[in-house]
């Protein structure tokens, strides 16, 4: 299970959803409310994390747990309603790209900021194609995505005064802009025995190093012969987006999330 950066979507995984099947790993990025995609809403981390903690309950057989940047606060949070729960709990929490809550870069400077200084930090993060800023449409959309996640980020109280209920795997850029390799450590507090691994790369080093980043996650997550699918490429697992949402909304047999 992958949960996306700010401003990010499924769609920046989709090199692993291949990769990673040939290992007999599904691949499911989670793609959040398109209602709130195109009307600017916001409900918040903690939110998210209740959402789709309910959602992994459904899952069948060993799993992981992956989230970058913004979306490592949210798979945090998420484990801990999971354990609240009495769910079954990932093999690993991979928190990539980020600091602890509370350790972080502060986004208020942002959340008020014109538009061509939040498009100078995009391009300080990297991992977005230039054309993205100079398209009119694409830079609109980019822009009201970023800043949805934004208003999370700047709304974000945590209250994690626990360790962490499962194992953890704390993986950083060895030249990050906005998470130096001394923040990787803020977890510790929450995580002590956490595995760190620094990988070549800023801010996107877990696509830019995918070889890498893939040999780590099949480590650290334990993968091995015995969740290999047993026959050929029709025996691999089926992967795809996870969207989910508040039970009290979601239409039947429809999962979405906001």
């Amino acid at each position: 299970m992958c949960v996306p950066h700010a401003g990010g979507s499924p769609i920046v995984f989709h090199r692993w959803v291949a990769a990673l099947a040939a290992d007999g790993v599904a691949v499911r990025p989670v793609l959040w409310d398109a209602i709130a995609e195109s009307t600017g809403e916001t409900c918040g981390i903690t939110a998210r994390a209740e959402s789709l903690a309910a959602q992994v309950g459904q899952l069948r057989g060993p799993w992981a747990l992956l989230g970058h940047s913004l979306g490592a606060l949210i798979a945090t949070e998420t484990v801990r309603h999971v354990a609240r729960r009495g769910g079954r709990l990932p093999r690993r929490l991979v928190l990539c790209g980020a600091a602890a809550p509370g350790h972080g870069v502060s986004a208020a400077p942002l959340v008020a900021a014109p538009d061509s200084d939040v498009i100078d930090f995009l391009r300080l993060l990297g991992g977005t194609p230039e054309e993205a800023f100079t398209d009119p449409d694409v830079r609109a959309m980019l822009l009201q995505r970023f800043r949805r996640d934004l208003a999370l980020l700047n709304g974000y109280q945590p209250t994690l005064d626990a360790p962490l209920p499962c194992p953890v795997a704390v993986y950083g850029g060895t030249v990050d802009p906005v998470v130096p390799v001394a923040a990787l450590a803020s977890w510790l507090d929450l995580a002590p025995d956490a595995q760190v691994r620094l990988f070549e790369g800023g801010h996107f080093f877990l696509h830019d190093d995918f070889v890498a980043v893939r040999a780590a996650l099949l480590e650290d997550c334990q993968v091995g012969h015995a969740d290999r699918p047993a026959g050929g490429h029709g025996d691999r697992p089926t992967a795809g987006p996870l969207r989910t949402d508040s039970p009290a909304t979601a239409p039947e047999g429809v999962q979405w999330n906001c």
